[in-house]
């Protein structure tokens, strides 16, 4: 079953190059061995695609491979932008589950794909229970889905205008709900947005499908174009014990079962609200000022992080008192690194979002205007490893940096890990280094000329030109973007 979307098209022709030595490896022209009685036809396969719609290249399973090369020649790229995966295995299932039951052949279904399938939901439930009934297994080959989202992002450079486009795909979730909340990081580093870090696991739709069906999902980069593949790559022994759970057949079944677990419910609460209370992400750092302007340019660097501060604090009402006490009885390595995870990001942030204040207020109260005229008129913020002026948050910050810490020492080796460390690599306090640069001189203008006595002016007619100036050029027609 081949993706027939447009994202695809070399990674198709060389399935379609290495098809032959595949399909020799599985079985095709076996002969007779001895005494040991062999069906005429062990093995039989046919060609699938979808996208918008399902198309079956073969009319039926055959054991003939020149039937077999040729459908795959036959493939048309679906220019629709939709994956509906679960709908053609729905009707592979319909038109030859037959074979399970006349023959009693086993039927493996092999996907190949580069998403996660648009049509995820009740079509997902419905091949689950046709492959069962049958005892199909369902096999993918596609890649691995996002940490904590539901989009990747494909580089691709329009021929019209030669720039480059980030065009969404859908590769996740990587689970039945969200749990990790969107907040961006401070100073320089990866934001893990766009290219995205991978989960280390499957979208959540394929790897339910292979799960309740017996089988098996291949990670694989092959299915994705340049600068789409996530970035990360995790051992699957550290990965095991964080595993989703596949159980849910939708995200009110999931919500229904982490109702009664009162640190699950906060953690999905924080992330939904993190969606709503977006906070900013790195303030100014490097800002020069006058002695006119100073107060009000200190003024408006603080408005920035009270934003966010104000943003981080709708977050952590999501988290009820004695929270704590709800993650010592948790179970879940899962749930438990993702609560340490975004409790410890969210008080980090908030420390930040204080000490920058902090440092700010004192900034325009010390400072005088004679000050910023001789020996402060450039202020560079650096991290620093303790709080400097918000003193009264050193018990948040310490908060913060062991929650962190615990993910790391709990979740080695994983993406929780690797954001954690990522919150880490800068300490939460400030220092500002206060600079003096001498304003740049001007250069002393011209004198001004001798005022001449009024002298009487002849004045003559511009001649009309003819040649008129050339109409502006029309704005090039915007590029059409490929649906992948």
């Amino acid at each position: 079953m081949l993706d027939a979307s447009g994202s695809l098209v070399g990674q198709r022709k060389l399935v379609h190059k290495r098809f032959k030595r595949i399909y020799g490896e599985f079985g095709w022209g076996w002969k007779r061995v001895g005494q040991l009685p062999m069906r005429d036809q062990p093995l039989l396969s046919a060609v699938v695609s979808y996208g918008q719609k399902t198309t079956f290249l073969t009319k039926s399973p055959t054991d003939q491979f020149p039937e077999i090369e040729k459908a795959f020649g036959m493939l048309k790229a679906d220019q629709s932008g939709q994956e509906n995966v679960f709908t053609a295995i729905c009707q592979v299932m319909s038109l030859w589950g037959h074979y399970r039951n006349k023959q009693g052949r086993q039927i493996m279904l092999v996907a190949i794909t580069d998403e996660a399938g648009d049509d995820h939901g009740a079509p997902l439930e419905v091949a689950i229970n046709r492959c069962r009934r049958k005892g199909a297994k369902a096999y993918v080959i596609g890649p691995a889905a996002p940490f904590g989202a539901r989009k990747g992002y494909v580089p691709y450079v329009a021929p019209e205008n030669g720039k480059t486009y980030q065009l969404p795909v859908d590769l996740g979730p990587d689970a039945a709900i969200p749990s990790l909340v969107r907040l961006p990081f401070w100073f320089s580093g990866p934001q893990y947005n766009r290219p995205p870090l991978s989960s280390g696991f499957a979208p959540y739709a394929l790897a339910r499908l292979v799960t309740e069906t017996g089988g098996i999902y291949f990670m694989s980069k092959m299915t994705t174009m340049a600068g789409l593949t996530p970035l990360g790559q995790y051992d699957a022994a550290a990965m095991r014990p964080f595993e989703p759970d596949y159980s849910y057949a939708s995200p009110a079944d999931c919500l229904k079962d982490i109702a009664k677990r009162p640190l699950r419910m906060a953690v999905y609460n924080a992330s939904i609200a993190s969606r709503q209370y977006q906070a900013n992400s790195t303030p100014q750092l490097n800002i020069r000022v006058t002695p006119g302007n100073f107060k009000q340019v200190a003024s408006d660097a603080q408005k920035s992080v009270a934003e966010s501060g104000l943003m981080i604090d709708q977050i952590l009402q999501a988290y009820p008192r004695g929270i704590e006490n709800a993650y010592a009885n948790e179970l879940s390595p899962r749930w438990r690194v993702a609560f340490a995870l975004s409790y410890g990001r969210l008080l980090a942030q908030k420390v930040r979002c204080m000490e920058y204040n902090y440092a700010c207020a004192q900034l325009k109260n010390d400072l005088t205007p004679q000050d910023v005229s001789s020996k402060s008129n450039h202020w560079i913020f650096r991290p620093d490893s303790k709080l400097n002026y918000a003193a009264p948050f050193k018990k948040v910050a310490a908060e913060a940096t062991r929650w962190l810490e615990t993910v790391v020492n709990e979740a080695p080796g994983t993406p929780f890990a690797v954001m954690a460390n990522r919150e880490l690599k800068d300490p939460l306090g400030l220092k500002v280094i206060q600079r003096y640069v001498p304003p740049v001189q001007r250069r002393p203008g011209r004198p001004n000329a001798v005022a001449t006595p009024n002298r009487p002016r002849v004045l003559f007619a511009n001649k009309k030109r003819k040649n008129t100036p050339p109409p502006a050029p029309k704005p090039p027609k915007p590029p059409k973007l490929p649906r992948l």
